[in-house]
């Protein structure tokens, strides 16, 4: 008998929980059109119903997640018409609380960063900008971003010093693409996606560094490298075209380099673009001064061609 009830209690708590969320989701959905002092006001509603569903889901993991979500729209939305009623304080408060609860909300950062700005925070606007560009993928946001850092960088008047600073972020995007793939747990394969999209911003780091300072030889190391490793992801996940894009792209900076030549063959024989791979390790046979190089190559030439993935 206590567990039908139980069973009841549970069942109803469930049914509380659900109205209480679609009443919230409403008052938000009513609030995108009316003035920002309106929509505030129905945002706080919103967040009160949420908050309420919140506590009555404690014992139901999926809907206190649900719960816990719709608390960080709510908040996240309140923010936003806060910024747009120009009480920026209020914004940065709301539009936290909102990230606090769910982080995965890329665009908030970039948001939160302009209401630093207005608030007289660079600092932490800066910070801001660059989790977006960890986390979002609207390219307008992005250039947006990219171009608010470059105004916020560190030297931004002194062409080395602001060089020095997207070598330094280009660097640590760099270490955390090899994160990515080299140091995993035992159960945990390597992100070979997430690392191509981590070497793509250490790319364009360095390329904004190299503009700033085109003399400066360890930037230009430093891509090759972020190329050839990207390249490495993007054999892995079968994108052979990108891979020998990135091939090409090093090879502009280092024209003599024969390891990545031998390379950019290998990934065109693995595309399937034989008669290419070929000519190139023909080119490497002949012209090389590296006995190893000239030994693969030519191993290359005398193996069978390997088939290409359907």
């Amino acid at each position: 008998m206590t567990d039908q009830f139980s069973d009841r209690d549970a069942s109803g708590d469930t049914q509380q929980t659900q109205r209480l969320l679609d009443q919230g989701f409403e008052a938000l959905e009513a609030a995108v059109e009316l003035p920002p002092e309106e929509a505030i006001r129905l945002c706080g509603q919103a967040l009160d119903l949420f908050k309420r569903a919140r506590e009555l889901a404690v014992d139901d993991l999926p809907l206190q997640r649900e719960a816990r979500l719709a608390v960080a729209t709510a908040f996240s939305q309140r923010g936003h018409h806060y910024r747009y009623n120009r009480n920026f304080a209020g914004s940065l408060a709301d539009l936290s609380q909102g990230l606090s609860l769910n982080p995965a909300n890329a665009v908030d950062y970039y948001y939160r960063a302009m209401s630093y700005l207005r608030n007289n925070n660079p600092r932490q606007a800066r910070a801001d900008l660059i989790e977006y560009l960890k986390r979002g993928e609207d390219e307008y946001l992005r250039s947006q971003a990219h171009a608010h850092i470059a105004e916020l960088a560190p030297g931004k008047d002194d062409p080395k010093a602001g060089a020095l600073h997207y070598q330094t972020e280009g660097v640590r995007l760099n270490a955390e693409a090899s994160n990515a793939v080299h140091h995993r747990g035992e159960d945990e394969r390597p992100d070979w996606l997430g690392a191509a999209r981590l070497y793509n911003q250490a790319i364009e780091a360095f390329n904004r560094s190299r503009e700033l300072n085109p003399s400066d030889r360890m930037t230009s190391f430093a891509l090759i490298a972020a190329l050839k490793e990207q390249a490495e992801a993007y054999r892995q996940l079968e994108e052979y075209d990108l891979a020998i894009t990135n091939y090409e792209l090093a090879l502009e900076i280092q024209p003599n380099n024969g390891q990545y030549l031998y390379l950019k063959a290998e990934t065109l024989q693995l595309a399937g673009h034989t008669d290419l791979a070929k000519g190139i390790f023909q080119d490497i046979v002949a012209t090389t001064k590296d006995p190893g190089l000239k030994t693969r190559a030519q191993n290359q030439l005398a193996a069978k061609p390997k088939q290409v993935k359907s």
